[in-house]
């Protein structure tokens, strides 16, 4: 997380890696809406995944970068709603 507590995409990786082998199951990937737009040379990826009946978007220049933005959304939101007690915080 950077300073402001905004993660950073190193902590989403830490954090996505902590929940994903401790709190949470994956996310499936039926829960997975992926599509481009743009030209090919351009294109830009979008990605949405639907956890817990809300919806998260990510858009990025690779399907990678999009799913990982909808999914650090996905993680804010658990932080948010269920935040660690600070003695489980992963270091980086």
């Amino acid at each position: 997380m950077s300073a402001s507590g905004t993660p950073t995409p190193h902590s989403f990786h830490l954090l996505h890696d902590y929940f994903t082998s401790t709190r949470q199951p994956q996310i499936p990937e039926e829960d997975w809406t992926c599509e481009t737009r743009g030209p090919c040379h351009q294109a830009v990826w979008h990605a949405t995944v639907k956890f817990r009946g809300q919806a998260f978007a990510g858009t990025g220049s690779t399907k990678r970068i999009a799913k990982d933005e909808a999914a650090l959304k996905v993680l804010v939101e658990m932080m948010r709603v269920h935040p660690l007690p600070m003695s489980e915080q992963p270091h980086s």
